[in-house]
């Protein structure tokens, strides 16, 4: 790949429309919550991510709010929880799924220093 294409590779990439917020959400659990030994081992990882490159914590917190704002089915967000971070919370529902997700924006919100 020359240069010119890889430039138009990156420029694709950096203006694509933001991923749909299920999808988004799906690919930053994946990144940085799964497997993770506990809460704040996640927020260890999203403080050194932030001093790094943001990109990638801001369109989490975007797919998190988006899918926060319009929740998909309970099953879903359970599903998404336990497959997407491999975590199984003490709740198995839909509702402790939203709590632990609100909890990770308000995390993400605090790195980000946005209010």
């Amino acid at each position: 790949m020359n240069e010119e294409e890889l430039r138009a590779k990156f420029g694709a990439a950096l203006n694509a429309p933001p991923a749909p917020p299920l999808e988004a959400t799906k690919k930053f659990l994946s990144l940085y919550c799964k497997d993770a030994d506990g809460i704040e081992e996640i927020h260890q990882h999203l403080a050194r991510m932030s001093k790094v490159n943001t990109r990638t914590l801001e369109q989490g917190l975007a797919g998190i709010e988006g899918l926060l704002a319009n929740p998909p089915a309970d099953d879903v967000l359970i599903e998404l929880i336990e497959i997407d971070t491999g975590w199984v919370l003490e709740e198995s529902t839909g509702d402790a799924s939203k709590a632990w997700l609100g909890e990770l924006v308000q995390m993400l919100r605090e790195i980000l220093g946005k209010k």
